[in-house]
Formats: C-alpha cells, structure tokens, sequence
C-alpha cells in the first residue's frame, strides 16, 4: 500500500489505519485538521475541507500507513544491549507507579543532571468523563501525576507544536504507535533532532477506544454528571497488577477488579491495533514493561523490566542507576520476550493482518512487509469476528447502547470461558 491511496489523513480514518498520535493535527501547514473523537470512542483527524489545499504533508508522515524508517531484522524482537529489572528508589515514585516506576525513576535522572529539559508525558485529567491530556513536565511534581498507563488513544505527538519553542532537548514517552510517528516527523522535519532526547517506550498489548473509561465508569456506578478521576491500574486496593480506581471530591475512592478491565480488552480494541507488529517497541532508546515470566519479581508491590536499545538508551539508564534513582538488576532478553508471550504475539499479528485483508481493507506498507516473513493460520474466523466487532463500534446509535452492549459481551465471554473450564475437567 502507498499513500497515494490517500488524499488526507481523514480518509486514513475512515479506513481505521489512524492510531490517533496526534502528528498530522500539529504538522499541517493550514491547520485544516482537529482531533474528535467518534461514537465508539476513537480519536480521529477530521479535515476542514475548505482549507486543506491537499499538500499530502499529513499521509506523508501518518504512521498509521507506513513507516518510513528501516525496520529492525527481527521486527517483533529488535535490539537487546542492556535488560534489567528492578524499580524506582525514591518511595513516593514507587507508591505512585503501576509497576516499579521505571519510567519515571529515568526521568528523573535525565531532569536532574540537566540531560533533557522535560519530558512528554500523559496525565488523566479530571472530568465528566476523565480524558488524558498531553504536556511537557518539567519537575518531579510534574511527572508523578503522569504515571501509570492510560490504555486509551492518546495524541502524544501534539507535543510537537511546543519543542520548537524549546531551548534543550525534551525526552519522549509513548507507545510504539507514537514511536513510529516521532521517526516519521524527525525525519520530513529534520531541524527538530535537536529538541528531542531519549524515547522511552512502552511494551503495548493493545489501546482501548475511549469508551472503555466510559464503561469502566458506568460499571462503577458514577454518575454521568460527576467529575472523577481515573486510573486504569492503581495498587492501592489490592498490590500489582493493580485495579481500577475512580475518585471524585467528598468521597471514598470506589475500586473494580482488574478483571473488569481485563475482560473487554477485546471487545474496545481498536482495529488498528490489531495490525501492529511492535508490541515491544523496537524503534525507542529504552524500551519498559511489565516483568511478566521474570523470575523472582516483587509480585506485590511490582517492577518494571528496561530495555536498553541503543546507546543513548544505555546511557540513559546507567545514569539512573549511578545516581540512585533506579535499583535494579540483570536480566535476559530471553525472559522478557517469553513473559510478553512475544511468539504469540507474532501468530495473533498475522492472523488479524490476514483477516484485515480478507475483508477488503488496506494493510499497512509496514504490515505488509512483515507479513511477507510469516505463515499464515488455517482459520481465520475468530480474527474477523473481532475485527468486525472493532469497525462496529462507531455504528452504535447512542454511547450507552454501545454500553450495555460491551456489558451483554463481557457476560458471555465470562460464561464461555467458565463452560470451558468445566468439559477440561
């Protein structure tokens, strides 16, 4: 696929290829397009047709359609110079962080020697509903709220419009999606190298449509006028993995199972996501995750597992070390790859690709080629119904229809798997 098949980036929606990093928005040289978000929860370009002059800047750098860096020899494994395991020192970060603090413990280290000026970061902004907002932290008091993965499309490289006001390099945060897109962008606008510091990535599984906080919300009892906040995985209830917590002024915090949130993954995941090969984000500086398969991780509190890919990326992270932010140890890239369940990562990508394509929508060019490399599974029909499932969340008549509609799903899934378990007795 080029993008000759594509005017602007609105039409890139309308094929659900956009992964919502917010570059075309930033970039476009007659801000024609704005971010809304759809019925099902997506966050997607619309273009104001009266002021696009169809210039193609927008589908030139869209991760959603193509990569325009080289792709690692191994696209779902990458580079391994330096694995570790281990979490932040200071205990506020700790306390505060979903798994070890990681992130936030190279941050820190990077702001406080001056490395990096800030750093991107995403915060979920208190509201009715909670949505996540983007800004340059530039304090401790500044990266703590940002903590914690938001599971949901987030438009990280909106940043853009801010770093060439910046005096010094600003660190980078994001999925493997903004990643891409941060590759595309440095690479049709060159000047901006220079703003940029270490790209810490995120291992992703997948992002689920804005929605998911709507029904996590509902689930909870909140009121639709009520002003909470909200987070995907806080340990305080119940430790590691963590839970979901909503809170709103006058009140005690109210908590759902990490199940809750576990149980309609499928049924809010975006399509696009479907068809990403990076899982591990191959293309950061550092790439950080859950310690899934690692042996002899705190199971309680949690940790975070570092990858070291390149030498910045090593740099970054021995400076964390050598100046206390971080206590960690080695580990292998072995049992990394094996806890992120990787090669069933790698079966589940071409399936869906494979589906994507038996339903007559685009695939893309990065897809493509990675797909090129990999068998594809005999049956693909569980692949299609979830893709179907996915391009049918905007079709809803009214946000709670499409509610009570993922709580119908969620019913089920959890009475099949029950029915399972029973006949392997």
């Amino acid at each position: 696929m080029t993008e000759r098949q594509f005017h602007n980036v609105a039409e890139i929606a309308r094929a659900y290829l956009c992964c919502s990093c917010g570059l075309c928005e930033v970039i476009c040289p007659e801000k024609a397009i704005l971010l809304d978000e759809t019925p099902g929860g997506h966050l997607f370009p619309s273009v104001a047709q009266d002021l696009c002059t169809g210039c193609g800047t927008c589908v030139k750098a869209c991760p959603g359609i193509h990569l325009l860096t080289e792709i690692p020899e191994d696209p779902f494994k990458g580079t391994a110079l330096d694995c570790r395991v281990g979490k932040a020192t200071r205990k506020d970060v700790y306390r505060a962080s979903q798994s070890g603090g990681g992130v936030t413990a190279v941050l820190l280290a990077l702001m406080e020697i001056g490395r990096v000026k800030g750093a991107a970061t995403v915060t979920m902004e208190t509201g009715s509903p909670p949505r996540p907002v983007v800004s340059i932290a530039r304090t401790t008091e500044d990266l703590l709220p940002s903590q914690g993965s938001k599971y949901c499309p987030v438009p990280v490289l909106g940043i853009f419009r801010e770093l060439s006001k910046e005096d010094g390099p600003i660190a980078m945060v994001g999925l493997a999606c903004h990643i891409h897109g941060l590759h595309n962008a440095l690479i049709l606008f060159p000047e901006l190298r220079q703003k940029v510091g270490p790209v810490i990535g995120l291992v992703c599984d997948r992002v689920l449509t804005r929605s998911a906080i709507d029904y996590l919300l509902w689930r909870s009892g909140s009121r639709a006028d009520e002003q909470v906040s909200f987070q995907f995985r806080s340990k305080e209830w119940h430790g590691y993995p963590g839970d979901v917590k909503i809170s709103s002024e006058g009140n005690e915090p109210r908590y759902l199972p990490n199940r809750e949130r576990v149980q309609i993954k499928d049924y809010f995941t975006p399509a696009r996501c479907r068809l990403c090969f990076d899982k591990m984000n191959v293309l950061a500086d550092i790439t950080a995750g859950d310690p899934w398969g690692i042996p002899d991780t705190d199971r309680k509190g949690g940790e975070t597992a570092l990858v070291a890919r390149t030498p910045e990326g090593m740099e970054a992270l021995r400076l964390a070390i050598e100046t206390g932010h971080l206590s960690v140890r080695e580990t292998t890239y072995d049992l990394i790859l094996e806890g992120q369940s990787i090669e069933q990562k790698k079966q589940d990508f071409s399936g869906f690709c494979s589906a994507w394509s038996s339903l007559s929508q685009p695939l893309p060019s990065q897809a493509e080629s990675v797909l090129n490399a990999l068998d594809v599974p005999e049956n693909i029909s569980a692949f299609q119904n979830h893709l179907q499932n996915a391009l049918a969340l905007d079709q809803f008549t009214s946000r709670r229809a499409m509610l009570r509609s993922a709580r119908r799903w969620a019913v089920k899934r959890r009475l099949y798997r029950k029915i399972k378990k029973i006949f392997r007795r």
